[in-house]
């Protein structure tokens, strides 16, 4: 029996998104990580492992709601 308290694939990247979303709004609109930015870094400002982070970016901005730079990802 495998039991995971994580969600799986798609509902885990929406409920990473949407915390992203929360974040930026709480913290003026702008994270100071990016994808170079280290895996404790992330994990310290996010609660999100760092290919979590990554994949609820990448939706973010295909959905043109964030903009990412250098070493920072901001709320459009």
């Amino acid at each position: 029996i495998d039991i995971m308290l994580q969600q799986e694939g798609k509902d885990q990247t929406d409920s990473a998104a949407a915390k992203l979303v929360e974040l930026l709004k709480a913290h003026k609109g702008t994270l100071p990580i990016g994808d170079k930015s280290s895996p404790e870094e992330i994990a310290t400002l996010t609660g999100l492992s760092k290919k979590n982070f990554k994949r609820a970016v990448g939706a973010l901005y295909k959905q043109r709601l964030v903009t990412v730079g250098e070493g920072e990802v901001k709320l459009n």
